[in-house]
């Protein structure tokens, strides 16, 4: 039941952010979702990432969504953020797939040694990748083969690597 409170409180997020302003004060308790990532709390993605997503979903939603955060391994130690999510311990998880090459295998495929490369050329490559629709493997994409079997909607709240 949380699970689909939860995918659902994300899916509508967009439509809540269009009619925020218009809408009446919230008559029920907040939404609370716990967000939880292994990485620092002083770690770029999470200060410059999260935190302002979280704090504009707030505003846009006058309050009725809310956020209880966990860093640096408080609750999810760096690497349990899949099995948290699938366990519902934690609805929102911010992590790194890099950091996870036993569940995600293929994301290093982008820094293999090349004769000429550096930071841009491998986070262009990165991002080619994971948008590409170009088939890599038995009909699928790149995105579609790495990330496919994880992103199922009835598992984890969708985000940038589990995309429609």
């Amino acid at each position: 039941m949380r699970r689909r409170l939860v995918a659902s409180a994300v899916a509508a997020l967009s439509s809540l952010m269009l009619v925020a302003g218009c809408s009446a004060e919230a008559e029920s308790d907040p939404l609370v979702l716990r967000v939880a990532s292994g990485l620092s709390s002083q770690n770029l993605a999470w200060t410059e990432g999260v935190v302002p997503w979280m704090e504009e979903v707030e505003k846009a939603t006058d309050g009725a969504v809310t956020f209880q955060s966990f860093t640096g391994g408080e609750l999810v130690e760096l690497k349990g953020e899949t099995h948290a999510l699938q366990t519902d311990v934690i609805d929102i998880a911010l992590f790194l797939p890099t950091y996870q090459p036993d569940q995600y295998p293929l994301v290093e495929v982008s820094m293999l040694p090349l004769k000429q490369s550096d930071a841009v050329i491998g986070s262009k490559a990165w991002k080619n990748f994971v948008e590409s629709d170009a088939e890599v493997y038995d009909g699928m994409s790149f995105h579609e083969w790495e990330f496919g079997s994880k992103c199922r909607a009835s598992d984890l709240v969708a985000g940038p690597l589990c995309r429609s």
